[in-house]
């Protein structure tokens, strides 16, 4: 029971966490890679950069023009890899502060409240039982649900380790995953609706 309760306590503090997607952007000659990327609060960003291209954020206009002025709140010149989390929903533009005008070499960073990593309804909701499920087996039932989908089970660290059908609402689940903290979403329609955390124990 200890050990139960010591991997909820673990588990909770994971949740608001795990589910936090990181983007890495280098450069490619007078390119960053990605150019674009699509994020959401909560995530976290790499940029690199160096003395031959220091990073700059600039303000929108700026960043049309390619001119290299910084962001006043922004995060100033960086000369080597800047790293950082999405805290706020507002577009993040920047540059190579010496090759932004010549070649215009920048990125920008289109930040959202919500994606697929979160729930995006509330209209929907789902069990899982028995809660912990011993020997890796349990059943997810839907209320609000109709159609067929799809039930993911990922890790404690978010990797996707089983896809299961969710026929009608239901999935009957055997799983061979050693005992530990998990995951499951539900997703329909390729939309995830459901995200609940649940436990695997051995008798």
């Amino acid at each position: 029971m200890k050990k139960i309760i010591t991997t909820l306590a673990c588990l909770t503090f994971v949740s608001q966490h795990v589910f936090a997607t990181k983007y890495t952007i280098v450069t490619s000659g007078f390119t960053y890679s990605p150019a674009t990327v699509n994020a959401a609060i909560g995530d976290t960003i790499s940029i690199a950069a160096s003395t031959t291209h220091p990073l700059v954020q600039v303000d929108q206009a700026n960043w049309t023009t390619n001119t290299p002025t910084p962001l006043g709140s922004g995060w100033g010149t960086k000369t080597s890899t800047y790293t950082f989390t999405i805290a706020s929903a507002n577009t993040i533009y920047y540059g190579c502060a010496n090759h932004m005008a010549s070649m215009g070499m920048k990125g920008l960073i289109n930040v959202t409240t919500a994606g697929i990593k979160q729930v995006t309804a509330n209209t929907y909701k789902a069990t899982l039982f028995p809660n912990p499920a011993v020997n890796g087996e349990f059943t997810v039932k839907t209320e609000n649900i109709t159609d067929n989908g799809k039930v993911s089970i990922y890790n404690s660290e978010g990797k996707l380790m089983e896809t299961y059908t969710l026929n009608a609402g239901i999935a009957e689940i055997k799983t061979k995953l050693p005992a530990g903290a998990y995951f499951y979403a539900v997703s329909i329609n390729q939309k995830e609706v459901i995200r609940n955390k649940f436990l695997i124990t051995n008798k």
